[in-house]
């Protein structure tokens, strides 16, 4: 769930704040449970678990992707104090894929903890969606998604939250910048190992714990079904059964 960095609403210390606050207002494990019936994940980190440091859970800050409504009203109200919200606050999709009923859970559970408005905003087709997007011209909050091109945890981090990507070269759709988080991507491409590389992008994960450009809701589990006449069945980090282990 993006919460771009243009919106009024979520700039300066309040906008800090009413993050947090909307973080913790999502009850992602019971959506998991009883909307995706456990093929989604409740997620722990920015990265998936199936890629080397990914589905971390000793990131600094990770807390605020737990479930708290008291603290989310907390959070909140302080936010609130400083500089009220300009609502409704609205969830953009497209609904050409199947994302209605999730994101109007998130949306009553937003409107449950928090007694404001938060509204599902559908858009009959991606590209219109991701047009206004480009254009920063969506007003509000929508959901994201990403999968890597390769299995590192870079893939999501760079493309997704690095300066550059911001400027017309990534998927930085939230125009998320901080020099320190671009300082420590780039260390950890620097690295020596693959060790100290994680080590590295997880001290950047901490930052994106603190500034939170989006709101990491879960993984998307791989679903699949095999006959009984084969064994060893085993999916790779891109979804892709490998065939090679599988034994008849």
């Amino acid at each position: 769930m993006t919460l771009p960095g243009y919106d009024p609403n979520f700039e300066g210390e309040a906008g800090a704040l009413r993050r947090q606050a909307l973080s913790r207002a999502i009850d992602r494990q019971s959506i998991c449970d009883n909307l995706f019936f456990g093929t989604r994940t409740p997620a722990t980190d920015f990265v998936s678990p199936v890629i080397p440091g990914g589905g971390a859970t000793d990131i600094p800050g990770a807390e605020v992707l737990e479930f708290d409504e008291a603290e989310a009203t907390r959070l909140w109200e302080e936010a609130e104090a400083i500089k009220p919200f300009e609502g409704p606050l609205t969830l953009a999709y497209n609904s050409d894929g199947p994302h209605a009923d999730w994101v109007e859970a998130v949306c009553n559970s937003l409107t449950n903890v928090l007694g404001i408005e938060a509204k599902p905003t559908p858009f009959a087709a991606f590209g219109e969606m991701r047009e206004q997007i480009r254009n920063r011209e969506l007003d509000g909050t929508w959901r994201s998604g990403w999968q890597a091109d390769y299995p590192s945890a870079y893939n999501f981090l760079g493309p997704l939250y690095g300066t550059a990507a911001a400027d017309g070269k990534g998927s930085n759709d939230g125009d998320y910048k901080n020099p320190e988080f671009d300082q420590l991507l780039a260390d950890g491409l620097a690295a020596e190992t693959e060790e100290d590389a994680i080590a590295l992008w997880k001290e950047a994960e901490a930052l994106l714990m603190r500034d939170l450009p989006v709101l990491p809701l879960w993984y998307q589990n791989t679903i699949g079904g095999y006959s009984e006449l084969v064994s060893d069945v085993e999916y790779g980090w891109d979804t892709v059964p490998l065939y090679h282990l599988i034994t008849k």
